[in-house]
């Protein structure tokens, strides 16, 4: 599988060590970046280029490494080969900075060379000689020799590559190409010649990376199992066939497979567009992307990376009526879409290009329009590319627009539910109270993102079970007896019972279970303590409570805010969790000060 390889390679100055980095420098490899300069420290090598004519992208968080190593004077740092959107993340706009940048090697170590006021003779590469093949030889020999040797520090390898089943079946070809280019070899420095980061390059970028065309990353790999071996004359002309081609194409498309299994596990529409977007800006190696969603009046822009998405308009099909649909699934230059001309003209001011159709089932449901290209013109292996893509996010779309469909349904339910127990607990509009409180609580304790709908769900469902309780109990003016209490300490574990017949989530039905449970082990029905209970069901423990406080009860008034702080506060640590406690009183005591209270409709705690 692919990874991400930092080679050193031959210098023509001893004094200027060169590093070659292939794949990407993305989050992943950060830490295994600061111990390459760490390593070089250690053996004394303080000039170095980095050869990034086959970085396919950068993140931000290298690109600030790099900066800040040159910047600190520890190191002279050149940089050769870089595209211009690499060299934005770079170089830094308030600062000139101190890396120095060039269009090849040579011209960089020149920099380098300069900047210290060490002389530096350049030889510019000349074409493959027997004097080549005979070093080429040499090198074999000596890596057999080394093969012998006991292996001290070969390579740096953090493997976060998926084990998907495309993956696990690749080609013979990629596989030894990879093992070839992570074989130990060791410089004259002690330097290991090689570092495999290992970074899956499977194209799904983020928001701070920068990508360039997939179909180059391998336009130079070796012919598998002849790297390090004698080359005899027919060598060069296999690296030239058409074996090497279609090795680079398989592992093109592995990696465009893995981004099928990457599209599909994203549910929200935003996050996936925003995927979707960003791979095929890195993947195709364009400026930018648009995705346009077809509704009955024409195409709506969505989402868009590259380009603002006010700089989207609208666009109309050619035809009227039902007959405005996009016919068939090629991809089409913009000149040649069936646009309106008017629309036309703006895609086409907009810097848009080419128009790919989103079709699922034969339905079509939008547009991914592209921008110009980075290098030259688009050439069919990137048009391909560009199909493979949108034919995997037409799925993935697919998927969450159904999924968003269904989320509709769950909430008109979710919401008639909540009618149903206020009305039964005589608890009208305390329901948005708790909720409002439960959700600024869960984002202030950083409750993980991807369960906060579970927790949300949780909270105004947590009287569920009360339905089943007799509305002589739930209404009784009086002090409640001892078996009509056990029938109330009932209702969380038929709430969870019915929620869990609906097909909620375990997360939603553990929060209904426990969120009469106390902190001291005094709650029920479980008598759980500490940290037994769900942190979700010890927020809504301490905010139900406040809310139950500040509402007349038949036995007694309500209470001010201020009074039911400090009854929570002088049952912290028994009752209530001290650190939800305390996260809590922060959010009233602030809104006691400012005299805001922020209320929320139901339907926001479901759009997270």
């Amino acid at each position: 599988m692919a990874k991400t390889v930092i080679e050193k390679v031959p210098s023509k100055s001893s004094g200027v060590t060169v590093f070659k980095i292939t794949g990407t420098l993305g989050f992943h490899e950060k830490e295994n970046l600061i111990k390459l300069f760490d390593e070089c420290e250690k053996h004394g090598i303080s000039k170095l280029v980095m050869d990034f004519s086959e970085l396919t992208s950068l993140g931000g968080g290298c690109a600030k490494i790099i900066r800040e190593k040159a910047d600190s004077g520890d190191f002279f740092i050149g940089v050769a080969g870089a595209s211009k959107t690499t060299l934005k993340f770079l170089r830094n706009e308030d600062e000139p900075g101190r890396v120095r940048f060039a269009s090849t090697v040579e011209e960089a170590m020149e920099e380098i060379g300069s900047g210290s006021g060490e002389e530096v003779v350049v030889e510019h590469p000349a074409k493959k000689s027997a004097s080549t093949s005979a070093a080429k030889k040499q090198k074999a020999k000596k890596l057999q020799a080394k093969e012998k040797e006991p292996k001290v520090s070969a390579r740096v390898e953090a493997d976060h590559a998926k084990e998907d089943e495309i993956e696990k079946h690749e080609t013979d070809g990629a596989r030894s190409e990879a093992q070839n280019r992570t074989a130990p070899d060791t410089g004259d420095n002690g330097l290991p010649n090689v570092i495999c980061l290992g970074h899956d390059a499977n194209g799904v970028v983020s928001e701070e990376s920068t990508g360039e065309p997939v179909d180059e990353w391998y336009a130079d790999a070796p012919v598998p199992g002849l790297e390090g071996a004698p080359i005899e004359e027919k060598s060069a002309d296999l690296e030239k066939s058409s074996d090497r081609k279609l090795k680079r194409r398989l592992v093109q498309y592995s990696s465009l497979l893995s981004i099928s299994s990457d599209f599909n596990r994203i549910m929200e529409k935003s996050k996936l567009l925003d995927t979707i977007l960003l791979t095929t800006i890195a993947q195709v190696g364009v400026e930018s992307a648009a995705f346009f969603e077809y509704r009955e009046d024409g195409l709506e822009p969505i989402a868009a990376k590259g380009i603002e998405l006010e700089q989207c308009t609208p666009l109309v099909l050619e035809g009227t009526g039902d007959g405005r649909i996009w016919e068939g699934d090629e991809i089409l230059e913009m000149s040649d879409s069936p646009i309106e001309e008017e629309s036309k003209k703006k895609a086409l001011s907009s810097g848009f290009a080419w128009a790919a159709p989103v079709i699922i089932y034969n339905e079509f449901r939008g547009l991914v329009l592209i921008g110009k290209p980075i290098k030259k013109t688009l050439n069919e292996d990137s048009l391909e590319v560009l199909n493979i893509i949108v034919r995997q996010a037409a799925v993935a779309y697919e998927n969450t627009r159904r999924f968003e469909e269904e989320s509709e349904r769950i909430l008109g339910l979710v919401q008639s539910l909540i009618s149903l127990i206020e009305e039964r607990t005589l608890a009208r509009g305390n329901t948005s109270l708790i909720a409002g409180h439960s959700y600024m609580l869960a984002k202030k304790m950083h409750y993980p993102d991807e369960l906060i709908k579970d927790l949300m769900f949780g909270v105004v469902l947590r009287d569920i079970g009360m339905i089943k309780v007799s509305d002589l109990i739930v209404r009784s003016p009086r002090e409640l007896g001892k078996e009509e209490w056990e029938i109330i300490k009932r209702h969380p574990i038929d709430g969870a019972d019915m929620l869990r017949k609906m097909k909620f989530s375990d997360h939603a039905v553990k929060i209904v279970l426990c969120h009469h449970e106390r902190y001291n082990g005094e709650g029920y029905p479980n008598q759980l303590r500490g940290g037994e209970i769900p942190l979700g069901a010890r927020i809504v423990s301490v905010v139900e409570s406040y809310g139950a406080m500040l509402q007349d009860r038949p036995t007694r008034p309500a209470l001010t805010r201020e009074e039911a702080l400090n009854t929570l506060k002088e049952n912290w640590g028994m009752r209530y969790d001290p650190e939800v406690v305390e996260q809590f009183v922060e959010i009233i005591e602030e809104e006691i000060r400012t005299g805001e209270n922020k209320q929320y409709m139901s339907s926001e705690f479901f759009s997270v």
